[in-house]
């Protein structure tokens, strides 16, 4: 069977980061004293999770580096990270300002009303009473909180992401169920 973007004749193109295996997990913002130890500042909800990392890779020029972890010291959202073979400052200044990603593996598996942001760029998008509404094309972050911004033709429509107006992502069929505020999808769409 064929899935709702391609029943409308939408497109079913994934828009992802350049490293459809790879999540951003930070960059890497500083050294930390004189043992070539670097600061990993991360985008993420839970930095506990991250206390016991083993390896990381660095965005060098458009490809990813992988760096083996010695030892981690984790405050607030920022790691201290001690990477094998970098015992100097000036070892570890070439990482500076570099993005710092994980493999997807390492994501935890969500319930059917949960999303990682990454993943549903892409997704079609079906309102409960307005039917498939069009394709989420990003999630833009603002501070406080997050906006789909879901493309259909040359409209463009906005939703908070929000647990009351998501319903149920289905991964299968890249498929978003969302329950819109009553007049949002009129407002960008005319209905």
């Amino acid at each position: 069977s064929r899935s709702p973007k391609e029943r409308e004749g939408l497109s079913t193109k994934r828009i992802k980061n350049m490293y459809n295996d790879h999540y951003k997990l930070g960059f890497i913002d500083r050294t930390f004293g004189i043992k070539g130890e670097v600061v990993l500042v991360m985008d993420v909800d839970d930095g506990e999770r991250y206390k016991e990392l083993k390896e990381m890779w660095v965005d060098e020029n458009g490809e990813l580096k992988k760096y083996s972890i010695e030892n981690t010291r984790l405050k607030k959202m920022e790691l201290c990270v001690g990477l094998q073979n970098i015992k100097r400052i000036e070892d570890a200044e070439p990482l500076l300002k570099k993005s710092v990603y994980l493999p997807l593996s390492y994501l935890p598996a969500l319930g059917d009303k949960n999303f990682y942001f990454h993943e549903v760029v892409g997704f079609a998008v079906i309102d409960n009473v307005h039917g498939l509404i069009g394709v989420l094309e990003t999630i833009l972050q603002f501070p406080g909180h997050a906006v789909m911004q879901v493309k259909k033709e040359n409209a463009e429509i906005l939703i908070p992401v929000s647990p009351g107006f998501i319903d149920k992502v289905d991964r299968e069929t890249q498929t978003l169920y969302v329950n819109c505020p009553e007049g949002l999808v009129e407002l960008y769409l005319g209905d």
